[in-house]
């Protein structure tokens, strides 16, 4: 009797030290995380960084819905994953790219990206030793006028690669020497002359003038204005453009008078490279084109001849009907033109959408065929 009870007692004993075991040898191996799941993405602090010259390494969360799984810093260590930074020190995105690591507690990988954008500081009314601080050899920066700013006469200014002044229809006044290296943009109304010359203008990059101007000038030269970049007007419907020459104008690069502008030519024009002018702009001159002769433009071009892209060649899919913007850029400027139908197939369901861009029948802009674009719908 007692040896049965004794037995019983060992096979009992058996069978939970057996249970315990088994648990024990599970306990802590949950399957791992796969990074490249749907629901997994990697969030920043912010979408956009400013440039600063060096690389940025921002932190990040990795989450899984409204769950984090991971924070990290820039410098830690983590046995789980590997994160590579690409890209992140100029204009532009930059990508970050989180590997598991082998063994660890995931698998696959994950991408995220953010912005890297240019500075922008402001310059108030007059006050030139600001502007020519940001201006003279500095990087990415975008340049924002507030109100007329003047080089005095004697001084000198160079606008150097890769800044941008935006000057948001004030005036940028040359009584001394101004010298374009980079990009002058003006993409507003304005309501008086918006680069004025009344000094030595050299321009060796570009100058675009987007803007209606009230029958001021966008473009007034009083001075020498040399031309070896790209000078690029266009104005609005109903408010056109106004550019006029009293001084020196020598054009040894491309200027191009796209649509609604009115140049008008009073001093000395000489051209050694290459003016556009539309046939339906005004240009008006009481005085002989000296060097090469003025290329008249079309305003129709067919479609096939735009750089047509779209602002997201990615959607996620929400149910929704999905429309992405539509750019058109010829010979590298951003045309903003909307005389144009966009037909949308296939662009609510995961898969391949289809956008067909027509020409209006009417349009002042586009004839020709249609283009097709292509962009994907993903789960």
């Amino acid at each position: 009797m007692k040896r049965r009870l004794a037995l019983s007692v060992l096979f009992v004993f058996v069978l939970t030290t057996a249970a315990f075991t088994l648990a024990s040898c599970d306990f802590g191996k949950d399957e791992a995380v796969d990074l490249s799941g749907d629901k997994i993405e990697i969030v920043f602090l912010k979408s956009q960084y400013e440039y600063t010259g060096s690389p940025l390494y921002p932190g990040f969360q990795i989450v899984d819905g409204y769950d984090v799984l991971e924070e990290y810093n820039f410098g830690e260590h983590n046995d789980d994953i590997i994160v590579t930074y690409d890209a992140n020190m100029y204009v532009g995105t930059a990508t970050v790219t989180v590997t598991a690591v082998n063994g660890g507690k995931y698998t696959g990988r994950v991408i995220g990206q953010f912005q890297i954008v240019q500075q922008t500081k402001k310059v108030n009314a007059g006050d030139f030793q600001t502007l020519k601080k940001y201006l003279d050899g500095g990087g990415y920066a975008n340049v924002v006028l507030t109100a007329d700013v003047t080089v005095p006469e004697g001084q000198s200014l160079t606008v150097e690669k890769g800044v941008v002044v935006d000057a948001f229809g004030y005036a940028l006044v040359n009584n001394g020497n101004l010298e374009n290296k980079g990009e002058i943009v003006y993409n507003e109304y304005g309501t008086g002359n918006l680069l004025e010359n009344n000094g030595t203008l050299t321009n060796k990059g570009k100058i675009l003038l987007y803007v209606s101007t009230e029958d001021r000038e966008a473009l007034v030269n009083d001075g020498k204005l040399l031309n070896t970049g790209e000078i690029y007007l266009n104005g609005k419907d109903g408010n056109r453009l106004a550019a006029r020459n009293y001084g020196n104008f020598g054009n040894e690069g491309i200027v191009t008078f796209n649509k609604y502008v009115d140049f008008y030519n009073y001093g000395a024009f000489s051209n050694g490279g290459d003016v556009k002018n539309s046939s339906e702009n005004k240009f008006y001159t009481d005085s002989d084109i000296v060097g090469n002769t003025i290329n008249y433009i079309s305003r129709r071009y067919p479609l096939t001849e735009f750089e047509i892209s779209l602002s997201e060649y990615t959607r996620k899919y929400d149910g929704t009907a999905h429309k992405p913007a539509i750019y058109f850029v010829k010979e590298g400027y951003k045309v903003d033109y909307g005389d144009y139908e966009a037909v949308y197939e296939n662009n609510v369901e995961v898969g391949t959408a289809t956008i067909t861009v027509y020409p209006t029948e009417d349009s002042d802009a586009f004839y020709g065929d249609p283009v097709v674009l292509h962009f994907e719908i993903v789960p």
